[in-house]
């Protein structure tokens, strides 16, 4: 499986419409973490995913750019960044309290 990053930028969007956009990108299996070698989940910043895929990068942007237009649809289209990754460095925060009920992740 290959490691992915997606960004995105909904414009004039509400704090209501990326928890919705959260949810729905948990669906396809977005997460807002990235997990270190030592097995620690760091939060990633503000819309800004990371999913573990077989898919391309294309097929992912396209699933994100249709979730987006089922969940909070606009008039300006949305900026959608996907890029596959392998290694990584980081500073990001520790985990956020919201992760410590999540068991496990599904793979696509």
């Amino acid at each position: 499986m290959q490691k992915y990053l997606a960004r995105i930028t909904v414009h004039a969007a509400s704090e209501q419409d990326y928890v919705k956009l959260h949810d729905q990108m948990a669906t396809i299996n977005f997460v807002r973490f990235i997990v270190g070698d030592d097995g620690r989940s760091h939060a990633l910043p503000d819309a800004t995913y990371v999913c573990y895929s077989n898919e391309s990068c294309t097929s992912l942007r396209d699933k994100i750019h249709r979730i987006i237009n089922q969940t909070v649809p606009r008039l300006v289209a949305p900026l959608i960044l996907v890029a596959q990754f392998d290694p990584a460095a980081w500073t990001l925060p520790l985990e956020m309290p919201a992760l410590k009920g999540i068991q496990s992740i599904r793979f696509i």
